[in-house]
């Protein structure tokens, strides 16, 4: 289930083009259904068809506005899972058309992926959530439980989102940063994992690019 997203970045600067969080992010679980369906079948048939990807296979887990679109994050189920950020735009006929897309790192046993993406001097940080961890010093599994993420920036500004519940997440800046530390938190307010967790790991932040659909 998708919530709304409450940021906490210095907010007269986050939220400048931003009248309040309603026009920052959506929330995926209130939206019209056939507002879900038009924005599923757009990426089905804009893209994921075009590779061999099963329209029951997508699934929608983040809508925000965008420019004058909307930004959405999808994650494909099944053989051929993935994780992949689109830019929506409507056309002639008041429907989405999936325009632009960013492939993104998928979570893996740290549970949580970060994938940056630099775009008309925006950050757009996105990437999906497990319900469980690796904890590498003891070899152990654990539950996530992850109720918000904190993510340090340039200038030492921070961005607080809520992810409560979530399978996938979109942060929206408004202008050129990057991430100098990053954790995620559980509902105890506890340090569950951390960015150097994942560099640990062997991965770490994720660049891509918004490229074209042909």
């Amino acid at each position: 289930m998708l919530k709304k997203i409450t940021v906490l970045l210095a907010i007269a600067i986050i939220l400048t083009a931003c009248s309040s969080k309603q026009n920052y992010v959506l929330n995926v679980s209130n939206e019209d259904e056939s507002l879900i369906n038009n924005i599923s079948n757009a990426l089905y048939n804009d893209y994921y068809k075009s590779i061999g990807i099963n329209l029951n296979n997508i699934e929608v887990c983040d809508i925000n506005p965008y420019l004058s679109g909307r930004i959405v994050v999808s994650l494909v189920k099944g053989e051929g899972a993935r994780l992949d950020l689109f830019y929506l735009a409507k056309d002639n006929d008041n429907k989405y058309k999936a325009d632009k897309k960013a492939e993104g790192e998928m979570a893996l046993s740290m549970g949580f992926s970060v994938n940056r993406i630099a775009d008309y001097n925006n950050t757009i940080i996105f990437g999906n959530l497990n319900e469980t961890t690796w904890l590498p010093d003891s070899d152990k599994k654990i539950k996530t439980d992850f109720e918000k993420v904190s993510m340090v920036l340039d200038n030492d500004e921070i961005i607080e989102e809520d992810i409560k519940g979530d399978k996938a997440y979109i942060i929206i800046i408004n202008k050129s940063t990057n991430i100098h530390n990053i954790k995620f938190f559980n509902s105890d307010n506890k340090v569950v994992c951390t960015l150097n967790d994942l560099i640990k790991y062997g991965s770490g932040i994720n660049n891509t690019k918004l490229e074209q659909i042909q």
